[in-house]
């Protein structure tokens, strides 16, 4: 289809070819024309914001007959084809529409994202409809769409507009598991502090203690927050689930028979270490040295390797092996399976305080199908840095403290801003870098009389 054509003329088209009978529907033709009747242009420009709300309308009544044709056809939905259609019928100001959107690609099996949700509870909450907006964040949550920072904002923006401070803690609660460790943008943050007790001081930018989690501006010290039991527990299962299908049933029955023997509670990720400042081959004495490292901070640690690196250890490092194996510390992952699934499966079954030794930043696409709140809030408190050089072995593990949100009964902090080089969580991957000792900065919102 053209891409200089206005969306009317391209509508005109599609519609003329209908009629004369010409025209089969194709997953691209529908998928170009539907974007640009939704207001979505291609190449990452936006929605038209400046359109009348006649026009609005217009667009999504032709989004919703493009959907209605598709449907029909032998052409398969996808979740871009519900995702537009909701932004349409937002846009619009329809919130029937667009819910009902939402419902037909469920009953179209079709898993949506965040981008389908958004616009629908943002146009929720702009109305006052508190009560269907978190009905619409009960059902993403349901679906495994975690909501974002600016999704919480409004619902919390609702909640205080309409004077339903009854529901503010279990929204504050919300935002701290769905936006566990970014720094929160300004309408989030303002939206969060403007529901704080009327009696407490203004927020204020303050620096936490790297060390001992001390906010410098109440005195308050920030706590570890880790998953409970219920939610490690349905992460590994999770990680069972998916590492199953990848490494074959068999292999991964044997593996968890020998995992329930095992008592580590640190993981070495020896292909990370083994070739860690890119060497070209993997070096298991760096493994050693980190295992080493370990130990001297009181760990007990399991290094885990594709057989392949086991079988092929120079004969110098075959004495490392054999030492590895006699005290129980060597988990060699059988060929065909992928060595990621062992590590972190070893990992997570150690429960509080485990570590996992890695630089890996977890990528992968394997890594994306995990649960991303629960997966990155796991990461904050258990993943190990590790440094190589000629000063020996150093290991980096997460502070005292949680980066994210945090709400206590006499003081709040939302992490507010970064500086250069800090850490970041990035809402459409699992990769969470650690941000660097005082980069953080923090919003503190107090009651009065707590000062440090």
């Amino acid at each position: 289809m053209d891409t200089q054509k206005t969306w009317r003329a391209a509508l005109s088209e599609y519609r003329a070819a209908k009629e004369t009978g010409a025209f089969r529907p194709d997953a691209r033709t529908c998928s170009d024309i539907l974007a640009r009747v939704a207001g979505v242009v291609r190449k990452g420009h936006g929605p038209a914001g400046d359109d009348a709300a006649a026009e609005l309308t217009e667009r999504a009544a032709a989004a919703c007959e493009i959907v209605d044709d598709v449907e029909r056809s032998d052409v398969p939905t996808t979740e871009a084809t519900y995702a537009l259609l909701a932004r349409a019928c937002a846009a619009a100001g329809d919130a029937g529409a667009a819910t009902a959107a939402l419902a037909r690609a469920r009953a179209a099996n079709v898993a949506v994202r965040r981008r389908a949700y958004a616009p629908v509870l943002a146009l929720r909450c702009a109305r006052g409809e508190l009560d269907p907006a978190l009905a619409l964040a009960r059902e993403a949550a349901a679906w495994g769409v975690a909501l974002g920072a600016a999704d919480h904002a409004a619902l919390l923006a609702c909640a205080g507009r309409g004077g339903r401070r009854d529901r503010v803690p279990a929204l504050l609660a919300a935002f701290a598991r769905d936006v566990p460790v970014a720094p929160a943008p300004e309408p989030a943050w303002g939206a969060v502090l403007a529901c704080a007790p009327r009696a407490w001081r203004g927020a204020r930018f303050a620096r936490v203690d790297a060390a001992s989690g001390a906010c410098a501006a109440c005195g308050a010290t920030l706590e570890a927050v880790a998953l409970g039991a219920a939610e490690r527990g349905a992460l590994a299962a999770r990680v069972a689930s998916l590492a199953l299908q990848a490494c074959g049933a068999a292999r991964w029955a044997a593996f968890e028979r020998w995992l329930a023997t095992s008592a580590h509670d640190c993981v070495v990720d020896g292909a990370n270490v083994g070739f860690a400042g890119g060497a070209p081959f993997l070096e298991l004495r760096r493994v050693d040295a980190v295992v080493r490292a370990c130990e001297q901070r009181g760990r007990r640690p399991l290094v885990v390797l594709h057989a392949r690196h086991v079988h092929r250890a120079a004969p110098r490092d075959r004495p490392l092996v054999r030492a590895w194996r006699r005290r129980g510390q060597l988990y060699a992952c059988p060929a065909g399976g992928n060595d990621d699934w062992y590590w972190l499966a070893a990992a997570v079954a150690v429960g509080v305080g485990g570590w996992l030794v890695s630089n890996d930043e977890m990528r992968d696409h394997h890594f994306g199908m995990l649960s991303r709140g629960d997966f990155l809030r796991w990461k904050t408190r258990h993943v190990v840095k590790f440094a190589l050089g000629g000063g020996g072995v150093v290991l980096d593990p997460p502070p005292p403290y949680s980066a994210q949100a945090q709400f206590h009964p006499g003081a709040w902090h939302v992490p507010a801003r970064v500086g250069a080089g800090a850490g970041e969580a990035v809402a459409a991957t699992v990769v969470t870098r650690r941000e660097q000792p005082g980069a953080l900065a923090w919003l503190c919102c107090a009651a009065p009389g707590r000062t440090p």
